[in-house]
């Protein structure tokens, strides 16, 4: 399972962590960016819907950004550290994980082995 070690957001050519917000998948969950909120939520399999795979309803690792957009305070004493976004905004790069912008579904089909 995926667990966000402590990472800080360095913003590239952004002013404002409103060019952040939005959803972001990897193998492992789906990373939400709420103006300057930040949440990670895993994914995992819901038995009583013959093994499908669904997103966690409550939070892995959660967190503020600061002010100026360009760090991150995880919740909890989970400290800071580092992310770089792709110049289209597509991708989320945190301390080498990356994380794409792409549809829900397509992201939640891609974990459906995972659930047998």
């Amino acid at each position: 399972m995926a667990v966000l070690s402590a990472v800080a957001l360095v913003l590239a050519g952004c002013s404002s962590s409103d060019g952040l917000s939005g959803e972001y998948y990897d193998k492992d969950g789906q990373l939400v960016i709420k103006a300057s909120a930040v949440s990670y939520y895993e994914f995992g399999c819901d038995k009583a819907r013959k093994g499908e795979a669904v997103i966690d309803s409550e939070p892995t690792s959660s967190g503020e950004l600061s002010k100026e957009g360009d760090q991150v305070i995880w919740s909890n004493g989970k400290g800071t550290g580092k992310v770089t976004t792709s110049k289209s905004g597509d991708t989320v790069d945190i301390d080498g994980k990356q994380y794409t912008k792409i549809d829900k579904e397509k992201a939640l089909q891609s974990y459906q082995p995972m659930c047998g």
